[in-house]
């Protein structure tokens, strides 16, 4: 007979609980059908392994997905809150890129828009931002304004 997610739910934590060895104040954990998900993060691929073989000590477990991430220390990456903010100012540091480019970030990905007026411009955003702790990728989806035409 299966455990039901929640019961599962709870020895999977009482588990992680009991291991000295695994920081789990980090860590969430997801059931269903038997499959056990890992969330959050561990200071160490150590830890991170090691929640793993304490998920496979509790009986009902029928499938485990890992998802934790390790941070390591020194490395400390931030929300996207935090990149968000990073990232806004290094774009107000380049007094040649208008006030008009809007930063979005989701999951450590950085999604630049707005308009500007050339095409180096577009390139010095993505640029300005593309090395700051925590980026992962940008998608750079900033408009170059049409120039006017002669006749205009």
């Amino acid at each position: 007979m299966m455990k039901s997610g929640v019961l599962l739910s709870d020895d999977v934590v009482e588990e992680l609980d009991c291991d000295p060895a695994v920081d789990c104040g980090r860590i969430a954990v997801g059931v269903r059908d038997g499959v056990v998900t890992l969330l959050g993060s561990v200071p160490g691929f150590w830890q991170k392994d090691r929640a793993e073989d304490a998920v496979r000590q509790v009986m009902g477990v029928r499938a485990l997905a890992n998802d934790l991430k390790v941070l390591l220390r020194g490395t400390h990456v931030g929300t996207d809150t935090d990149i968000a903010a990073a990232a806004a100012t290094a774009l107000s540091w380049h007094t040649d890129l208008p006030q008009t480019i809007t930063v979005t970030v989701c999951e450590g990905w950085v999604t630049l828009t707005g308009t500007v007026d050339g095409q180096s411009q577009r390139a010095a955003a993505a640029n300005a931002i593309v090395s700051l702790r925590g980026v992962d990728g940008v998608v750079n989806r900033i408009t170059v304004k049409p120039k006017p035409s002669a006749a205009e």
